[in-house]
């Protein structure tokens, strides 16, 4: 199986030459875009052949990242700016020490014969994965300045053996409830901070909305995802370890479908801002990484009113609660739903194609450990 993973590489101490040069390629790059989309938008696309965008100033590795970019957004009315694209035969990242940087790339330009060399900062925690190949990549531009997007690929090979089982239950309260079939499954409850975090930035929105002022909300919305995405992070790679550590196979709740079962307003403002998909994807590509498997199973109807101790239906007396079944038990709702999937993730196992634990952990087992 072959996994990928993006570096964020700063690209920094640019003379002015070099600058303007990266400048011209980068907003070249967007008038290009601009084109391939009013072809996508005219439904003309598939007549156009792509040389009627090549012109002597572009490579043509250049012109077919951007029909690829601009195909893959022609579901939205409007393509904002975009990196630009860097297949992966046209340029290089080389460590050569100089007193400018440690690494450079060489970024291909029909201003210069030979390309431009652009100093780079690739984090030292990261230095290592230059030795794996090379994907396509992309610059990107914000205030701060020019990013290299450079991502690099490696064949894994997924484990089948398990010792243990960690199911992960994604909710409304907290964005992640943890169970494993260690620590008598006590339970962790991981980001309660991004129901909050979403809920203040939504009020400011609505309050900065009143005084009309767009550009400090689109401001505040770049600080909210950007603590989403560190909180979201820190989550992904702390279950990670867990699995890691124990050697399990992680088990992931699918969550398909709940905005369109979400009821309520309030309800269904707060389920559709939390990132879900996007703590699913961080997880399953850093346990895929390390050569970890992740099963997803469908959650609806088997884990929020199902009992994990007698497999009967229960209720739920308020969000947080699970209670009332056939043999009496209550729980915190979250905690109940992570043994739920942790149960359903036992009895998927064996269908998987060779996935085993190593250790047994028997349906049963599972329920009576409390």
């Amino acid at each position: 199986m072959q996994v990928a993973k993006t570096v964020r590489c700063k690209i920094h101490s640019l003379t002015g030459i070099k600058e303007q040069i990266l400048s011209d390629e980068y907003n070249d790059y967007q008038t290009l875009c601009k084109e391939v989309s009013d072809c996508v938008d005219n439904d003309c696309m598939p007549q156009l052949p792509y040389f009627t965008f090549k012109k002597p100033h572009r490579y043509s590795a250049t012109v077919w990242g951007a029909i690829r970019s601009i195909e893959k957004k022609r579901q939205f009315d409007n393509i904002k700016e975009q990196p630009l694209h860097l297949r992966n035969d046209v340029f290089t990242v080389v460590e050569k020490q100089t007193e400018v940087s440690k690494h450079w790339l060489r970024l291909p330009t029909k201003q210069r014969h030979g390309g431009v060399w652009l100093p780079v900062i690739v984090p030292r925690k990261y230095e290592s994965l230059l030795k794996l190949n090379v994907g396509d990549s992309k610059i990107a531009r914000n205030k701060n300045g020019w990013f290299l997007m450079l991502t690099v690929r490696k064949e894994v090979t997924i484990r089948k053996s398990y010792s243990n089982i960690l199911a992960i239950d994604l909710g409304e309260k907290v964005i992640a409830t943890v169970c494993g079939s260690f620590n008598s499954q006590r339970p962790e409850f991981l980001g309660r901070e991004v129901r909050g975090t979403r809920r203040h930035y939504a009020w400011l929105r609505k309050r900065l909305g009143k005084k009309k002022l767009p550009k400090v909300i689109k401001q505040i919305g770049q600080t909210e995802q950007r603590k989403a995405n560190d909180t979201l992070f820190k989550i992904a790679r702390h279950v990670n370890d867990l699995a890691e550590e124990h050697n399990a196979i992680i088990v992931l709740g699918d969550l398909k479908g709940i905005r369109n079962s979400a009821k309520g307003k309030r309800f269904n403002r707060i389920v559709s801002s939390m990132p879900y998909f996007k703590l699913t994807q961080t997880i399953t590509h850093m346990a895929n990484w390390d050569g970890r498997q992740v099963i997803k199973i469908d959650e609806r109807g088997r884990t929020s009113h199902t009992c994990s101790r007698c497999g009967s239906k229960g209720t739920r007396p308020h969000q947080g609660l699970f209670g009332y079944p056939h043999c009496g038990y209550q729980a915190n709702a979250d905690h109940n739903g992570a043994k739920r999937i942790a149960q359903i993730g036992l009895e998927t196992i064996p269908s998987l194609d060779g996935a085993t634990l190593a250790s047994p952990i028997t349906l049963g087992a599972w329920q009576r450990a409390h």
